[in-house]
Formats: structure tokens, sequence, C-alpha cells
């Protein structure tokens, strides 16, 4: 976790929150964008280098999953389901609430 924190720091990863804008307003990761899934990509996400680390993650991992393999399908290299944002949280991640 803090190789993740350290990376979304320096800006050289991107943490992904593919829940739904209602999810995303009640409480997110700290960092985190909000990438829907079934929307088109995030301007952020296609400006990025295809090895820049990306990190997903969802309510339970499901989602963030099929996030992962849609981002892969892209020529992205380097990406990684975290699970949910409950993993998030137990392993010391920091979470905003609106």
């Amino acid at each position: 976790m803090d190789n993740i924190l350290k990376q979304l720091s320096d800006n050289t990863a991107l943490l992904l929150d593919v829940r739904t804008k209602a999810e995303w307003d009640e409480s997110h990761a700290k960092g985190a964008l909000h990438w829907e899934l079934g929307t088109p990509l995030l301007p952020e996400i296609n400006s990025r280098q295809k090895n820049t680390p990306i990190y997903t993650y969802c309510r339970s991992g499901a989602r963030s999953e099929q996030a992962k393999n849609i981002l892969l399908n892209e020529g992205f290299a380097s990406v990684t389901n975290i699970g949910g944002l409950v993993d998030w949280i137990s392993n010391g991640g920091e979470v905003l609430s609106e």
C-alpha cells in the first residue's frame, strides 16, 4: 500500500474509482478519479503513457476487475484491481466523504 500511496503522491500512477456517481458522492478514496464503467475513458487516463501503473477499485472488486480488463484491452500494461473501497480503507487508505 505504501508503494501505491507514493506513486499517487508522485503523480506516477492513477487510482480509479469505477463505482456509480451516487457511490462516489457518498465517499471515495483520496486521490482517486471517478470513471464509471460504460462511459468513455477519461482524458486523464488517455493522456498517460501505456506503462503508467493504474489501480482500480469499486465496492467489492467485480466492477474493478471489468475496468482492469477494459484498460488492458486499451493497451495499458500495468493495471491492478485492488478490490473494494473497504480494502482500500483496511490497508490504511484515506477516504473523502461529501
